[in-house]
């Protein structure tokens, strides 16, 4: 973000989610005894426990959070006018005791104990930005016409998602009707020659540590 030859800086953060799959039970635990707030996780052998406490688990994800709000601050210093900072997750995580069928994606379901809360988070600071609102609720499908309407791109008419002018202040809301918003582009998809639609792989590696951290049986 030190030179300004850049568009769109975007950084994913990895280490919120796996924390939380990793290390949700003792975390739940350690917020209990902070707060008296019922942990609602399964009950913990007295190895886990012993385990948790002497490496500190309970504090992973409270430290974590703690360095992201740090990054962000550093984001905001780097700022200048014009530039506008989103700050999002695609979900929460939450207790669910005693165990429940939880929708997983893909129309799957996974009996589980704690796992993703739909509600996840979404910042938006900036010039054009309305400041000090909670703005309409949102979905992850509304992050990328949004962003591309912001770059001056319209978003492609097989995009489900919508542009969040909700957050946005009149006169933006209005520049942008009149720019990316006036004009319609089919798709942005892209196919192979033989016109079928392009797939990613993952290596055995990536499947196996969202095996581990429960995305996959």
């Amino acid at each position: 973000m030190d030179t300004r030859d850049w568009k769109v800086a975007a950084c994913y953060v990895e280490a919120g989610d796996v924390s939380c799959h990793l290390t949700w039970p003792a975390h739940a635990l350690w917020w209990e005894r902070l707060t008296g707030e019922p942990a609602l996780v399964p009950p913990r052998t007295p190895e886990y426990l012993k385990e948790a406490e002497a490496n500190g688990w309970g504090t992973i994800i409270r430290d974590f959070y703690v360095w992201a709000d740090k990054f962000v601050g550093t984001v905001l210093d780097r700022l200048e006018p014009g530039d506008i900072l989103m700050v999002l997750s695609d979900h929460g995580f939450a207790s669910v005791y005693p165990p429940a069928d939880t929708p997983v994606g893909g129309g799957a379901v996974q009996r589980m104990s704690y796992w993703h809360d739909p509600t996840g988070v979404l910042l938006l600071y900036g010039m054009g930005v309305r400041q000090g609102e909670r703005g309409p609720e949102a979905s992850v499908y509304d992050i990328c016409p949004t962003v591309l309407a912001l770059l001056g791109i319209p978003p492609a008419g097989d995009m489900p998602g919508r542009v969040l002018t909700g957050n946005l202040e009149p006169v933006l809301v209005e520049s942008l009707e009149k720019g990316p918003l006036s004009q319609t582009v089919p798709t942005y998809g892209r196919e192979k020659p033989g016109g079928e639609e392009l797939t990613p792989e993952l290596s055995e590696t990536e499947l196996e540590r969202l095996r581990a951290i429960g995305y996959l049986q």
